[in-house]
């Protein structure tokens, strides 16, 4: 098993998922970026994609299986439906995803060596207020405010 849900009320029901998906699959956890957020915003940026991070994979063989659903009220039964589908019929979207997360990883890769160009020129820039940079930037911002 790759990715499960939680139980949530939708609507009437209240539906979970568990997915098999026979290759690895990414998430995006939030909570990582969340905290670096609140120290510094340059560094947040930067780790935006540090929570992108693969789903521990369980393969599920070929064989019988058992499912276990409980209700969570005692005083009445659980109606419940199980629904399975092969993953095998959408394999034009199991391509699209894996390239979309190799796009993602490569993403993050640039991100990070863009990163350390990003604090060095930072620490030049903040070390010294008359940099030749800075004074560029700043004549060029008069010229275009006449």
């Amino acid at each position: 098993m790759s990715t499960s849900e939680d139980s949530a009320k939708t609507g009437k029901v209240t539906s979970a998922g568990m997915y098999f998906h026979g290759f690895p699959v990414y998430r995006l956890d939030q909570t990582m970026n969340f905290i670096s957020a609140t120290k510094d915003p340059d560094t947040s940026f930067f780790k935006e994609l540090d929570g992108f991070q693969p789903y521990e994979l369980t393969e599920l063989k070929a064989g019988t299986h058992v499912f276990a659903v409980y209700g969570d009220n005692f005083f009445k039964s659980a109606n419940y439906t199980i629904e399975a589908l092969c993953v095998a019929p959408f394999s034009e979207e199991k391509d699209n995803l894996r390239n979309i997360e190799a796009q993602i990883l490569s993403k993050r890769t640039e991100i990070s060596k863009f990163e350390a160009e990003y604090i060095e020129v930072k620490a030049m820039l903040t070390e010294s207020p008359t940099h030749p940079l800075l004074t560029a930037v700043a004549l060029d911002t008069k010229s275009v405010s006449h």
